[in-house]
This record gives structure tokens, C-alpha cells and sequence, in this order.
């Protein structure tokens, strides 16, 4: 669903950016030697694209949903199917079509929550740097060789 109505130089960059090979060079440099009106029309093509990526969210977001209810609902059936089996005792049911059996899984641990477990059995973990106090104490005025601020430019589109 387009949001603007697009000019044909808009609908030419909106489908070279959804392209695979993305913006052929001619328009690139159109864009790169712009006047006010390109920009504008590129602000339009840009929205376009983010009004598609929320239409690309909100359906992920609708089969996210969908997948989980179907992943429960096998893992209910084949519960239940474990649990007939179980009370009829049977170990192995074959047909055409597919073998259902029960079979015993691999041993597991089972740790209890005051086990006494000696440090060998456990791993080294690596430093996590702490980003944000690290920002904090150089915008105070901490000098760290190696590490500094930086403020880049970016464009805004309201």
C-alpha cells in the first residue's frame, strides 16, 4: 500500500532499492547532485520503505504468532499420543505412512538446587565491558588511552 502517490522517478527508485542489484548508477547520480524537489521526492520513496517495514513487522509479528500455536498444538497432540500409548502399552505402532514409537531418551543430569559441585566443573566467563559507565566517566572527563567520543551527523526525515 503506498502512502504517497509516486512519480514515475519515484517508482523507479522504490523498485531498484527492492531490488537484489539496488539503485542503478544514472539515478545515484541524479540523487548525489540534488535540487530540493529530488530530495523531497526521496523523502517520499523513504517513508514508502518504512511504512513497507512496518507492514513487513506487523506480519511477522501475525505468523510469529500463528507458528507458536501450531508448535503448541503438536506438542499437545503428541502428548497425548504419548500418553495413550502409555496406557494401552504400546511400544511401537507401524503403518504405511510413518512408525510411531517410544524410546528412551539419552540420560540426563539432574542437579539439586544445594548440590555441592567442585569449581572444576565449572566454566571461565570473559569480561563484558560496561559500555555505558565507560561513556559516563569519559564524558566526565576520564582520559582512557584508546577510547574517545564521537558525534557523527545523520539525516532526520519528520
Amino acid at each position: 500500500m503506498l502512502l504517497y502517490k509516486l512519480s514515475e522517478i519515484e517508482m523507479q527508485i522504490l523498485e531498484q532499492l527492492e531490488s537484489e542489484d539496488g539503485i542503478d548508477k544514472e539515478i545515484y547520480d541524479t540523487l548525489k547532485f540534488t535540487e530540493e524537489e529530488i530530495l523531497v521526492s526521496c523523502a517520499r520513496v523513504y517513508r514508502q520503505i518504512l511504512s513497507d517495514v512496518q507492514v513487513c513487522k506487523d506480519e511477522e509479528k501475525r505468523l510469529s504468532e500463528r507458528k507458536k500455536r501450531l508448535e503448541n498444538n503438536a506438542a499437545r497432540l503428541k502428548e497425548l499420543m504419548f500418553d495413550g500409548m502409555k496406557m494401552t502399552d504400546a511400544k511401537k505402532i507401524h503403518r504405511p505412512e510413518f512408525d510411531i514409537s517410544i524410546k528412551k531418551n539419552p540420560p540426563s543430569l539432574q542437579i539439586a538446587p544445594d548440590a555441592r559441585i567442585p569449581d572444576e566443573y565449572y566454566k571461565a566467563q570473559a569480561p563484558i565491558l560496561d559500555k555505558a559507565l565507560l561513556k559516563d566517566d569519559v564524558k566526565s572527563g576520564l582520559f582512557i588511552d584508546g577510547v574517545q567520543l564521537v558525534q557523527v551527523e545523520r539525516l532526520e526525515i519528520k
